[in-house]
């Protein structure tokens, strides 16, 4: 499982500039991408004013880990519009998901 600020869409090919993409996924083993559990799930603003418009944070699971996630679990967790101005809140927001574990 990796997890992180990319600063990059890795959803978008086109920003796809320095092949951080396939330096994450060895594709080990054979035919195990890594997943992204964000999914398709629609881009949702941390707070107003925040300056990106697409996802630049991820949690990727790869292997068996990938059969883990939960489905419907991927949650970014938004901040109010006043708290995220006054104390300065990132324009990161967390992510989060569920992982059935045996």
């Amino acid at each position: 499982m990796l997890l992180g600020d990319f600063n990059r869409d890795l959803r978008d090919e086109a920003d796809e500039r320095d092949g951080l993409r396939s330096q994450l996924d060895d594709a080990l083993p054979a035919g195990t991408p890594l997943v992204d559990a964000g999914g398709a799930t629609a881009f949702r603003a941390c707070h107003s004013g925040q300056p990106f418009t697409r996802y630049i944070d991820y949690i990727l699971l790869g292997g068996a880990a990938a059969a883990w996630i939960r489905p419907g679990s991927f949650t970014r967790h938004v901040f109010d519009d006043r708290d995220a101005h006054h104390f300065r809140l990132s324009d990161h927001c967390p992510l989060s998901i569920s992982l059935r574990l045996r």
